[in-house]
């Protein structure tokens, strides 16, 4: 009997720890961007993209098509020059790029004219990581895309964080508009006349939390992101000779937010996207459907 006994109580000591762990894991977490001041982050960004052009008459499979790979890499510096009650000002600096294409297989080449200007910009965001301002500090002025490098970089890919304490397995919905740039390697291309330049089109995302973990130094939150492109939303960029058909895509990946970095410090995002466009050929009196198709992959790391 005595034995019996202690086994139970064994078993009961046992179940009492780990109840306040199960309880720890249910608990919220508010996710707020509150730096301190003067804090100064080093952030790698690689991206590959594979991207397919096909072209062929409407409704019929195309029989030409081109495919190109292509890397960057971007290195930004971000210093926090500011805070505010609820938002924070940012300086942050593109500080270079290499960017390499190669036909599948064939060897790599540099795209010179990718390197970055070492432009600086001020970035305004808020303690929910949205970016209400960005103005040139240095450098030319900013072209839509690196625009959207810049107002991507302060956010994290431009997913905000959620509005009220969240817990694991809770999810929170973020609109972003996306600007689909010309792929990389295919400037030399007859194909991309008359495609749209930087045509934008909205994002319908959904972040969830998958866990937390506590640390002696900070807290991370791992988060999942889902989501997919409207079509319907699409707007043209500059003026164009083809006409934009439609845009679909859908997007996932994962990212670490750390309340002692109070930042994003590593993600990774992968994206796939078809534009239909068509165009007139008025020597033959004919239209011409072309299909860009592009598979993007975006990681990033913070660097102290």
């Amino acid at each position: 009997m005595r034995r019996r006994t202690t086994l139970l109580g064994a078993l009961a000591c046992v179940a009492l720890m780990g109840l306040p762990q199960a309880v720890s894991a249910q608990q919220s977490i508010l996710l707020r961007h509150q730096p301190q001041p003067r804090t100064r982050l080093h952030t790698l960004w690689w991206s590959e993209v594979t991207s397919t052009i096909r072209e062929g008459a409407p409704g019929v499979p195309a029989l030409d098509s081109i495919t190109v790979e292509a890397t960057t890499l971007h290195s930004y510096t971000t210093s926090v020059v500011g805070t505010r009650i609820t938002s924070s000002v940012l300086r942050i600096s593109h500080d270079s790029t290499r960017a390499r294409s190669r036909v599948p297989g064939g060897p790599w080449r540099d795209l010179g004219d990718e390197r970055a200007r070492s432009s600086t910009a001020r970035v305004v965001v808020d303690d929910r990581l949205r970016v209400t301002d960005v103005e040139v500090l240095e450098g030319d002025s900013l072209t839509n895309r690196e625009l959207q490098h810049y107002r991507a970089f302060a956010s994290g890919l431009e997913f905000s964080l959620p509005e009220g304490p969240v817990a694991e397995g809770d999810t929170w919905a973020a609109d972003i508009v996306v600007a689909l740039t010309r792929p990389l390697g295919l400037e030399g291309e007859g194909v991309l006349e008359g495609m749209p330049v930087e045509p934008e089109v909205l994002a319908r995302s959904t972040i969830t939390l998958d866990s937390v973990v506590a640390r002696p130094t900070d807290t991370l939150a791992y988060l999942r992101v889902q989501g997919s492109f409207l079509p319907e939303a699409a707007a043209e960029g500059e003026a164009m000779s083809a006409s934009l058909v439609g845009i679909t895509g859908a997007f996932g990946g994962s990212f670490i937010w750390s309340t002692g970095w109070n930042a994003f410090v590593s993600g990774a995002l992968r994206t796939r996207s078809t534009l239909t466009m068509e165009r007139s050929e008025e020597m033959e009196q004919t239209i011409v459907e072309v299909t860009l198709s592009m598979d993007h992959s975006t990681r990033f790391q913070v660097r102290p």
